[in-house]
């Protein structure tokens, strides 16, 4: 079995990740235009700014969608299947893609659902955000 693929960490997303293995979630937030962005970069994204800083977000959100793999595509997280992932909506408004801790049966649809972010047991050095249900 192939080893599972994992970020690559660079200037861009160092703290991002640093922030993960703290168990925070931390992103960047536009001076200019106010905003939250996710997925880390060099200038935002809704108003070309190049002054991103980061700051610490309540890691909060509602499921927008979410799918039950069953079969991965890469080696690596075979043994792992059936994994339940969604797109995520934070308070902050960004989206996340990301695995959701619970399992559910097939069918089942999680939208509107909220979550909170945790933070998984460091894989080969990295904690990877997870997200979890919460009572409503």
């Amino acid at each position: 079995m192939s080893q599972r693929p994992m970020p690559k960490v660079d200037s861009v997303n160092r703290l991002f990740w640093e922030g993960c293995n703290a168990k925070r979630l931390v992103l960047q937030h536009c001076h200019a235009c106010r905003k939250t962005v996710y997925y880390p970069r060099v200038c935002c994204p809704y108003c070309h700014g190049d002054t991103l800083d980061w700051e610490p977000v309540s890691g909060n959100g509602r499921i927008v969608s979410d799918t039950l793999v069953y079969r991965h595509r890469h080696e690596g997280f075979m043994a792992e299947a059936p994994v339940l992932f969604a797109a995520v909506r934070l308070d902050e408004g960004p989206v996340i893609f990301s695995r959701i801790t619970q399992t559910v049966s097939a069918g089942s649809s999680l939208a509107g659902r909220p979550v909170r972010v945790v933070f998984s047991e460091p894989i080969l050095g990295q904690r990877l955000p997870y997200f979890s249900l919460m009572e409503e």
